[in-house]
């Protein structure tokens, strides 16, 4: 049974194991690039520049769940030129958008 997409399969499981269904979810968006810039700034105050990636997975995103001013990873610049206006360097964003995942890729420490 496959209940990613199918409502009814979903419909089904959830009776059968006496689940309340999910929620409705919002196609509104709430967010817009400087909510997830906020967050990334946070996350680096947090844990440090080192400790922080963006993700590339996006797929399964719909068109609602993305930031406004971000409508698909293309517009990635995005969130970056946020970033710059913030203060943040070219080593920074470098870390943040591709060596730390390289890093953890290869296995290496840090």
């Amino acid at each position: 049974m496959h209940l990613r997409k199918d409502r009814d399969a979903q419909g089904h499981f959830y009776r059968q194991h006496q689940l309340p269904p999910d929620p409705e979810i919002s196609q509104e968006r709430i967010v817009d690039i400087t909510h997830l810039s906020d967050l990334v700034d946070y996350l680096i105050k947090l844990m440090g520049v080192d400790h922080v990636g963006m993700g590339g997975d996006v797929n399964g995103i719909d068109d609602h769940q993305w930031p406004s001013g971000m409508d698909h990873i293309g517009e990635l610049p995005n969130l970056t030129a946020e970033l710059l206006r913030r203060g943040f360097g070219e080593d920074e964003l470098e870390k943040l958008l591709a060596s730390n995942w390289r890093r953890v890729y290869s296995g290496g420490k840090g």
